[in-house]
């Protein structure tokens, strides 16, 4: 209850603040952001989204609430393969939001409509993970420790940060999520099952998508190259 409700009120204060500063917060990216966001969000919909439509409801049959062992491969891996790409294509304070947004629309007018529990969580996702990625200067345009997000160069240490960062953000937003679902629609779940979501969904198919986008971004440039 105090999660939904906090919940609300983050969302609402940022709808408010985002209408009347809108132009001020995204005058500072460049315009190939923008055109990355919506290249990628409509990348991100048929890699991620139709996959999900077409194979969804059989691993729910097959699967049940266990479903998300099967479908968190071809929907939360390929996902952060492509934030991975699209980070380090373009490693700018509210790149990601902007990716989100787009997405979010998408899906919207597509797929989902306008429901309730996205709607809340978008709020609370674009401030965390912005939060996060900034102070671990991956989007921090005046930090130098972004610099190994656009060099050809991998280490170690710039995988295992970016796959921190993004598997915190995503295990955060993802129990907010159950809270507001078990608020809105009068779900139970058991901590043992969430736990396992969270480990499978948030951690594994995470890491493992942090690492293809680190891996598709060294060949990309090797192509270009």
């Amino acid at each position: 209850m105090k999660i939904t409700i906090l919940t609300i009120i983050i969302t609402t204060g940022f709808l408010i603040f985002f209408f009347f500063n809108y132009s001020r917060l995204f005058s500072k990216l460049p315009l190939r952001v923008f055109s990355g966001a919506a290249v990628y969000s409509a990348v991100i919909f048929v890699l991620v989204n139709i996959p999900n439509i077409l194979f969804g409801n059989l691993s729910v049959a097959l699967l049940g609430p266990f479903s998300f062992l099967l479908t968190s491969f071809f929907t939360e891996l390929p996902f952060f393969a492509i934030v991975v790409i699209y980070l380090k294509r373009y490693p700018y304070v509210g790149a990601l939001s902007l990716l989100i947004i787009i997405r979010k629309i998408i899906v919207a007018f597509t797929i989902y409509s306008f429901a309730i529990v996205p709607f809340l969580s978008l709020a609370l996702e674009i401030l965390v993970y912005e939060f996060l990625l900034s102070k671990a200067g991956i989007t921090n345009i005046k930090n130098q420790n972004k610099k190994w997000m656009t060099t050809k160069e991998q280490n170690y240490s710039s995988i295992f940060l970016t796959a921190f960062v993004l598997m915190t953000g995503n295990s955060l937003v993802t129990l907010v999520n159950f809270e507001l679902y078990m608020f809105f629609y009068r779900l139970v779940y058991a901590h043992w099952y969430i736990f396992s979501y969270i480990m499978v969904t948030c951690v594994i198919c995470t890491f493992l998508g942090v690492l293809l986008g680190f891996k598709l971004h060294q060949s990309l440039r090797e192509v270009q190259t």
